[in-house]
């Protein structure tokens, strides 16, 4: 390879896995160190394919060599947050640093980020800090350099911190993705960022207008602001009026840029003149806003339940569902699809190109596999890469009925490989079968897993028995594989007397 020009070596090298190619060739020489370099710029440790042993490849034999190279980092949970702690400090050109995961205060994981950040902040070309939600806001405003500029919360529930006393006053730029605004948020981010130049909010879920005028916080806007992008995501009709009044208004003497998106308005922006009049200092205005009939061009998530939709007056609201990646598909109690069902799925279906993700909510895998089987292409099925099986019950917060896991089948991995071969998370609900087939190991399983489903990286078994002896037995087992990580998280499930039990999901990285 020593002969070839950089040009082949750069199309030959697009067929490796990062990580192997940076493991087999980096420091090789200079020439070859060149070339990879740029694959060292971005590492992303939080996506669904990346294997673990892809993981510990870069943790142990890339990061403390080549770590300088390192640009963009984005790490999430607490086994990264921990493991990276005695790694951070080598990542001395690092400019942008992700730290997703949602962690509680006083836990062990919290403690983890907290560690971690403290370092972190300490690099000096850090310019961005990217959140789940701001978490150790302490911590940030007691050790954030000049340099930290941009913070980012990827999943703030409604930005509620009256507890933070300490401005974090080198921040210019906030991007905040809300599920829930209240009254109190504006007045809350300009508490904590003072100096805010840009701000972008985009409200994920829910408004809740404010219903008492008199008891608004008094919001102090930061006169450095100058550029705001606001958009709403909410199901919630949003109108013209609230638009103006609770948020527009705010900042009519300062901006000079404003962006505006709205996916569920109603008729009253046919007028923008109206909502944008009082601006005094306007100079760039962008909007995008779309009327109550385009919603479902806009969602990115649709839920869909066989039993409360008119087979033969629903399609046309369906059919411009360009943008969909994530499908929650809730089939019936019947074992076959009518005509009507098959003919709208197979035609909804073949429609969306970007769909990648599906949750089935159904009562027998192997009737709902066999479903699938005649709904989807060959084209389709190959663009999936996450399909969780939930139980039928699961999707109805009112029922407070036992949970049954779906019947399983023993010919389920293997028909899914045919099925979606390009499978990289798979999650369902250990029935009792299943435990009667691997009773006391899981290490049997999880091979099959990876023989037929190869590129699959996370699998997660729901345990919804009180079955204590296979919980021990599965644990003991997976802490003797070396080859995986696992962790575990507590659940809940209503029993017959009305009362709830302890169950636990195992999720397992490949």
């Amino acid at each position: 390879m020593e002969f070839l020009p950089d040009e082949l070596l750069l199309i030959i090298f697009q067929y490796f896995n990062r990580f192997d190619l940076l493991d087999s060739f980096g420091n090789l020489n200079q020439r070859f160190q060149r070339i990879l370099e740029p694959y060292l710029y971005e590492i992303d440790l939080t996506r669904e394919d990346l294997s673990y042993q892809h993981f510990v490849t870069f943790y142990k034999y890339i990061a403390p060599i080549q770590g300088h190279y390192l640009r963009v980092l984005k790490l999430s949970g607490e086994h990264q947050f921990h493991l990276f702690q005695s790694l951070i400090h080598l990542f001395i050109n690092l400019e942008l640093l992700t730290l997703k995961s949602i962690v509680f205060f006083g836990s062990q994981e919290y403690a983890q980020l907290e560690n971690l950040l403290t370092q972190a902040l300490q690099i000096q070309y850090l310019s961005t800090l990217s959140l789940s939600r701001l978490d150790a806001p302490e911590t940030i405003a007691s050790f954030a350099s000049s340099n930290l500029t941009s913070l980012i919360l990827l999943n703030e529930h409604n930005f509620d911190y009256p507890h933070i006393q300490q401005p974090i006053s080198t921040i210019k730029y906030f991007s905040l993705n809300l599920r829930q605004f209240q009254s109190t948020t504006f007045s809350s981010v300009f508490k904590i960022l003072p100096n805010l130049e840009e701000f972008k909010l985009s409200i994920l879920n829910y408004y809740h207008k404010s219903t008492n005028q008199h008891h608004r916080p008094n919001v102090q806007v930061p006169k450095t602001l100058n550029k705001l992008y606001l958009e709403f995501k909410h199901e919630e009709p949003l109108n013209g009026e609230i638009l103006k009044e609770e948020f527009l208004d705010l900042f009519k003497d300062q901006i000079q840029s404003l962006t505006l998106i709205v996916y569920n308005a109603t008729v009253e922006y046919s007028n923008l003149y109206n909502l944008l009049s009082d601006f005094t200092s306007l100079v760039t205005f962008q909007y995008d806003i779309r009327s109550l009939d385009s919603t479902f061009t806009s969602s990115s998530t649709l839920d869909l339940n066989l039993n409360h939709i008119n087979f033969c007056e629903n399609y046309s609201s369906f059919n411009n569902c360009t943008i969909l990646k994530a499908l929650n598909l809730t089939f019936h109690d019947q074992s076959t699809l009518s005509p009507d069902e098959h003919y709208f799925l197979t035609e909804f279906l073949s429609s969306l190109p970007k769909l990648d993700t599906l949750t089935v909510f159904t009562d027998d895998t192997k009737a709902v596999i066999q479903q699938l089987k005649s709904l989807f292409s060959k084209k389709s099925s190959r663009k999936m890469t996450q399909f969780y099986i939930e139980d039928l019950r699961q999707n109805d917060p009112k029922d407070h009925c036992p949970r049954h896991p779906p019947i399983y089948d023993t010919t389920l991995i293997y028909e899914l490989s045919q099925l979606f071969p390009n499978l990289n998370t798979l999650t369902f609900p250990c029935h009792t079968k299943f435990i009667s087939e691997y009773p006391t190991t899981l290490t049997i399983f999880l091979k099959q897993l990876q023989n037929h489903l190869p590129k699959l990286t996370h699998f997660t078994l729901k345990l919804m028995y009180r079955n204590r002896d296979t919980y021990d037995n599965y644990i003991k087992n997976l802490d003797e594989c070396s080859w995986l990580y696992y962790t575990t998280t507590r659940c809940l499930y209503p029993d017959y007397n009305g009362s709830w039990y302890e169950a636990h999901d195992l999720h397992i990285w490949l």
